[in-house]
């Protein structure tokens, strides 16, 4: 008997498209990259709480989910690994924490009131417009 045979079957190659229109995710995601820049320079690379210097990271006081502030300068503060906390649901993280959002309050009330203000901000970003903003800001 002899042995049956198979189709080799080949994928299909395709050309990734990549949109790059104004509201797209590949300028949302090189503002991402400026944003963090921007918020570490403006830091002086110090964590804002303690002023350590080391590995930094950018904290959304507001969740960057909410995309009309996602790369707003008031949004975001330079914290070292260990006031950031090591994610989400560690005993000292600042993600949802009342006791880091009261320090926010204390050291920066006009930032804290800034928060308050603009955490239900909803509507379309233009990414490539929020890119070019953050490339001037840094380069000032």
């Amino acid at each position: 008997m002899k042995p049956p045979t198979y189709i080799k079957r080949t994928a299909i190659k395709r050309k990734k498209r990549v949109d790059k229109g104004p509201f797209s995710l590949y300028w949302r995601d090189k503002s991402d990259v400026l944003f963090a820049k921007l918020i570490k320079k403006r830091a002086g690379n110090r964590c804002e709480k303690c002023g350590l210097r080391g590995r930094m990271e950018v904290h959304h006081l507001i969740k960057r989910n909410v995309m009309r502030t996602r790369c707003a300068v008031k949004n975001g503060i330079c914290l070292c690994s260990l006031c950031h906390g090591s994610g989400i649901g560690a005993a000292h993280s600042t993600h949802g924490n009342e006791l880091f959002l009261n320090w926010v309050k204390c050291s920066s009330f006009g930032r804290y009131q800034w928060v308050i203000d603009h955490q239900h901000d909803s509507g379309r970003v233009d990414w490539q417009e929020t890119f070019e903003e953050l490339r001037r800001l840094i380069d000032e």
